[in-house]
């Protein structure tokens, strides 16, 4: 188990970057207050694909215009290679400096003022920012019909 929702990770796919880069620009909305048109179903991506790189977040469908800003966001290239194409992919939680600030700001708060029941929102919070990497990396590997490289 991880500790910080921070992760790097490289995908193979048989399809070629170009192929990759247009499944991923398809996939993507733009977030409104109207998100009953989208299949809950079907967790979209949100971003921007320029050149041979992309950086999208997962729409979350209960959150306020589909973002949640402890979800993950995805850093990645798309290079070629042997058989197909190869994806660089870094996931952090967006905001992440602001978000280990108000966590530990949180977290200190609640050890000394009193009120331990302040303990429970940066533990929340956090638990919320783990859970949903995994989610969102397996959507874009079920997205890309690809395979993790080890």
């Amino acid at each position: 188990m991880r500790y910080f929702p921070y992760e790097k990770f490289t995908l193979a796919t048989t399809k070629k970057p170009q192929e990759v880069l247009q499944i991923i620009q398809k996939d993507l909305v733009k977030p409104s207050y109207n998100m009953d048109k989208l299949d809950p179903r079907i967790n979209h991506f949100c971003g921007k694909v320029e050149g041979d790189r992309f950086e999208v977040l997962q729409i979350v469908h209960w959150a306020q215009r589909g973002k949640v800003y402890f979800c993950p966001v995805l850093h990645g290239k798309v290079e070629t290679a042997e058989g197909g194409s190869r994806v660089k992919v870094a996931m952090y939680p967006k905001n992440w400096p602001f978000a280990l600030v108000f966590l530990a700001v949180m977290f200190y708060f609640g050890l000394f003022s009193g009120q331990p029941l302040l303990l429970l929102i940066p533990l929340f919070i956090y638990y919320l920012m783990l859970r949903y990497t995994e989610p969102t990396k397996a959507r874009l590997v079920t997205l890309l019909e690809a395979r993790e490289q080890v």
